[in-house]
């Protein structure tokens, strides 16, 4: 169902997902979207190195957006009924198809903690490449429902789920060039992306308006 797409970790991501952490203080949080794709190294060393970290020490004043679905296409195949069903042609190949779809119906029953904690273990994992093989003793680890993640993933929803994160891709603006593509309070920059690919906490609590919590010190 999907082919080999480019072999640089080149752009989109769409997807699903902004979930809002617990905000404290009159100030509104920080909001940071995340446009990744499930197996890009450049994706995971983000998400592991920055994202979940910041997250874990200023939950407080940030709202994250997790949208995966990479370098992807897609196309509308009929059906003898009238109606249609969705293909589509990801970066890296199937198994990134297949990780998009697991983080999507993750990211639709979990919150944000258990999300990241989920993703934070799927990319460490030795067969991170092949997410279904780590997505279950991930959930089985973190008490998620593999079967309700793995139905998800790979029945009309998951596909659904991938479907509306290619059109929030297309409706980027300005278009993604890459992947992570950062976007802070619905805004990318050049100097966003560099700032907060850099050191994201700092960039977080730096942004913020708010009284600062602890973990920016």
């Amino acid at each position: 169902m999907t082919m080999m797409f480019y072999t640089v970790c080149l752009i989109t991501i769409i997807g699903m997902g902004a979930v809002i952490a617990d905000t404290t203080g009159a100030a509104a949080p920080v909001k940071i979207d995340v446009y990744y794709e499930a197996l890009c190294p450049y994706s995971k060393q983000f998400i592991v190195e920055q994202l979940i970290p910041t997250y874990n020490k200023v939950a407080s004043i940030i709202t994250v957006g997790l949208i995966p679905f990479g370098n992807a296409k897609w196309k509308k195949v009929a059906k003898p009924d009238g109606t249609f069903d969705v293909e589509f042609t990801c970066q890296h190949g199937e198994q990134e198809c297949i990780g998009n779809r697991i983080h999507d119906c993750v990211l639709l029953d979990e919150p944000i903690d258990k999300t990241l904690a989920f993703q934070d273990c799927i990319f460490k994992s030795a067969d991170w490449k092949t997410p279904a093989k780590a997505g279950k003793p991930c959930a089985e680890q973190l008490k998620l429902n593999w079967t309700s993640i793995d139905e998800c993933s790979t029945g009309p929803l998951g596909r659904g789920l991938l479907l509306l994160n290619g059109e929030r891709h297309v409706a980027l603006k300005p278009q993604a060039k890459g992947v992570p593509w950062i976007v802070a309070n619905g805004v990318h920059t050049d100097d966003i992306q560099e700032r907060a690919q850099g050191d994201l906490l700092k960039y977080v609590c730096d942004t913020y308006t708010g009284p600062k919590p602890s973990g920016c010190k």
